[in-house]
C-alpha cells in the first residue's frame, strides 16, 4: 500500500469525508464538520506530510493580532500559524518520516 493510500485510510478511520483529491500530487481535502474541520488540506510529499487548515482571513491594521499569533506559535507543539499570499491565516504542520 502506498503512503498516500495509508494516509487516506487513516483519515477515513478518523471519520473524515474526502471533499476532493489530486492523485498525481498525492493531495486530499477532507472535512468532518461535527469535529469543526472543514477543507483540511493533507499533502503527502514523501517523506513529509503537510497539513493545512484555514483559520480566518485577516484584515489589515490589527498588529496586536500578529503579536498574539507569534506568542501562540511559541506554545504550539506541532505546527505553526502562517499567512498565505492572500492574507489568510492557516494552521500548518509538517511531519517528517
Amino acid at each position: 500500500m502506498s503512503k498516500f493510500a495509508l494516509v487516506k485510510e487513516y483519515l477515513m478511520d478518523m471519520g473524515m469525508v474526502v471533499v476532493s483529491e489530486d492523485l498525481e500530487n498525492e493531495l486530499v481535502v477532507v472535512e468532518n464538520e461535527d469535529e469543526g474541520i472543514k477543507n483540511l488540506i493533507v499533502d503527502c510529499e514523501d517523506p513529509i506530510l503537510i497539513v493545512e487548515q484555514l483559520i480566518l482571513k485577516l484584515r489589515a491594521g490589527k498588529p496586536e493580532i500578529f503579536k498574539r499569533l507569534l506568542q501562540m506559535n511559541r506554545e504550539l507543539v506541532h505546527g505553526a500559524f502562517v499567512l498565505d499570499e492572500a492574507g489568510e491565516l492557516l494552521l500548518r504542520s509538517e511531519e517528517r518520516r
